[in-house]
């Protein structure tokens, strides 16, 4: 995560979602789900997919961001 937070910008999810937690229960106690993504890029809205069949299908809840590309 270093070296990639290094050389590509990432999303904090806390400053993004209510629910910073992508997984359901208490552990594990490390975040391990990120967003990282081109300088170039914004980022305009990062989600939860917290549907029935996400929840069925992992025990990891998807993160959806959308970014807007910046000029040149």
């Amino acid at each position: 995560s270093r070296t990639l937070r290094s050389h590509l910008k990432w999303a904090d999810i806390r400053h993004h979602l209510q629910r910073s937690r992508t997984y359901p229960g208490v552990l594990p106690l490390l975040h391990l789900d990120h967003i990282y993504f081109d300088p170039i890029l914004t980022l305009e809205r990062l989600q939860l997919h917290r549907k029935r069949k996400a929840v069925i299908a992992s025990d990891h809840l998807p993160l959806v961001a959308d970014f807007r590309i910046e000029a040149a």
